[in-house]
């Protein structure tokens, strides 16, 4: 509607400037000729003055001339003497007393002068002989052609305003519909996400703001199908994974209410057991808090250190029963150096589990340091090398669950090493036994 109101308004507007700049022109043009013709007998009446007094063959060939241009603009033309009296004339009915009109007073006076009174267009123009004005020529047309003509242009720029508010109309109503169709799909859009509906696509294909807004909607669409997704699968995993610990606290607890507590050995065997179920649900939840914190965009404190020192201070807990051998040279790494500890204690663990010896090493490269722990065990299935970083993930020769693990430690590392915007991956090793790897950036130059 302000569209339309905004267009009427323009149209309006120009049509009233064209059609008065057009009246303008056509009255000038109008003024133009009737001053050439009023000139031309005030120059042919100078002339016969200037010779002689006016024979009557003169006068009627100045009469005659009179009535030929008037005819021509339908007007009227009479010559007036210095007195103000009209001497000829082209309508013998017209009005003899003229003087007292502002135009003729100033011809008199040597002076050109032109008036528009009641759509008539009124002149006169001094007649100079011997020197000075002996008279005047007055000359009126009316504008009746200039009148026709504007009727005629009022009434095609009457229809093609029309027409053109009919457009704007039309393209208003198209303009309309082409910008509050999309903000409609936006806003359902936006409802179904609130609902919880992400199965859904706007397919918006706009390159404005409004397809951009809608790609946008899509892809958190997509995003929260996603997150959703992992999340009831992250529940239900963490469900099935305390189902095991829990249904043995269970059994051992019923088991000491049934009797087992008569028996000193007994009970303390079911005790010893519990207290490792305790130990491996309180693992489980510490990783699942963990893996809960590192989503989304944790926050890391880098720092410079060395990657020597760093290493060793996580192997040498582990050295004390089991055989595990460090190489590298010097080198200092700019990390967080907790999630490296972290992700250096869930690779040796694992590799322990997998079979001694475990060796751990860091090479570096011309991007970086590549930082790897290998173990004597299986290997893995070429297709378990990537699936294992999944949560809760297990191969058939499962490398967790039996051995104390609680399937979430890779998930971790994978989890901190992205935080870095490093790469982790595992590789079977040609001579047997697996690789984990991950790279760290050098120290920072500066």
């Amino acid at each position: 509607m302000a569209f339309l109101l905004l267009s009427l308004f323009t149209l309006t507007l120009t049509s009233l400037f064209v059609t008065s700049a057009v009246r303008e022109e056509m009255t000038a043009v109008a003024e133009t000729n009737l001053r050439r013709h009023a000139e031309s007998i005030a120059t042919l009446m100078g002339r016969s003055m200037d010779e002689v007094a006016l024979t009557a063959e003169q006068r009627r060939r100045l009469v005659s001339e009179m009535v030929r241009l008037s005819g021509e603009f339908q007007g009227r033309m009479c010559i007036v003497n210095w007195e103000g009296e009209v001497l000829e004339d082209s309508d013998p009915e017209g009005e003899k007393q003229v003087k007292k009109y502002f135009e003729v007073y100033e011809a008199l006076n040597g002076r050109y002068h032109a008036e528009l009174r009641s759509d008539t267009l009124y002149l006169a123009v001094p007649i100079l002989a011997k020197g000075k004005t002996q008279g005047a020529v007055y000359a009126s047309r009316p504008l009746v052609e200039v009148d026709q003509l504007m009727a005629g242009l009022y009434e095609r720029t009457k229809t093609a305003a029309l027409v053109v508010l009919l457009l704007s109309a039309v393209l208003s109503l198209l303009l309309g519909r082409s910008v509050t169709n999309p903000v409609k799909k936006l806003s359902e859009g936006v409802r179904r996400i609130s609902r919880g509906d992400y199965d859904f696509k706007l397919k918006l294909r706009r390159g404005d703001e409004l397809g951009r807004l809608a790609s946008d909607v899509d892809r958190m669409a997509t995003n929260l199908a996603s997150h959703r997704e992992v999340l009831m699968q992250f529940v239900s995993d963490a469900s099935h994974e305390l189902k095991t610990p829990i249904a043995s606290v269970k059994a051992l607890t019923e088991g000491l209410q049934d009797g087992a507590l008569e028996s000193p050995e007994t009970a303390q065997r079911f005790l010893t057991l519990l207290s490792s179920e305790a130990d491996r649900m309180q693992n489980l939840v510490e990783s699942l808090l963990c893996l809960q914190r590192l989503e989304g965009e944790p926050e890391l404190k880098r720092e410079t250190f060395e990657l020597g020192e760093a290493v060793r201070s996580v192997v040498e807990p582990f050295a004390l029963s089991h055989q595990i051998s460090v190489q590298g040279e010097a080198v200092s790494v700019f990390a967080d150096r907790q999630a490296v500890f972290q992700i250096l204690n869930n690779l040796i663990s694992n590799g322990l589990r997998a079979g001694e010896p475990v060796e751990v090493r860091w090479d570096v490269k011309a991007d970086g340091v590549e930082v790897s722990v290998s173990d004597r065990g299986p290997g893995l299935e070429e297709a378990d090398l990537d699936r294992v970083f999944q949560r809760f993930y297990r191969t058939e020769q499962s490398r967790s669950r039996e051995s104390g693990g609680t399937g979430l430690g890779l998930s971790i590392c994978r989890r901190l090493a992205e935080a870095h915007g490093e790469r982790i991956w595992l590789e079977n090793r040609s001579e047997g036994g697996l690789k984990a790897a991950f790279t760290l950036s050098a120290r920072p130059q500066g």
